[in-house]
């Protein structure tokens, strides 16, 4: 098909510029795809693929900019239980650590 319009028009700007009655003449294309072609070459350029792309995009970064807030949240939280834990301990280190090892000596000595 490509090849006998470009045989009969010569360039694909002559074959975008042709009428349906000009482009019926060419040997092998039928009513219907010539219509479709004509029409496809007249018609806009798709806006539907492109709003489908924005939207996409627009999804995307909607997606990231969530991933990013639940991670800084996860961050925070994070930091505010290790501040809980410095507070709580008084930097003296594990103090329930040291008092189940002193009753086992304990127990042990028994």
């Amino acid at each position: 098909d490509v090849h006998t319009l470009l045989d009969q028009f010569g360039s694909v700007r002559d074959v975008v510029c042709s009428s349906v009655e000009e482009m019926s003449l060419c040997p092998g294309l039928g009513e219907k795809k010539v219509r479709r072609l004509w029409e496809a070459f007249r018609k806009p350029f798709s806006s539907l693929a492109s709003k489908k792309r924005k939207r996409d995009r627009v999804m995307e970064a909607m997606k990231r900019q969530k991933e990013q807030e639940e991670e800084a949240e996860t961050e925070e939280k994070r930091e505010d239980c290790e501040r809980d834990v410095a507070a709580n301990d008084g930097g003296g280190g594990n103090n329930s650590e040291e008092e189940d090892n002193g009753d086992e000596v304990k127990k042990k000595e028994t």
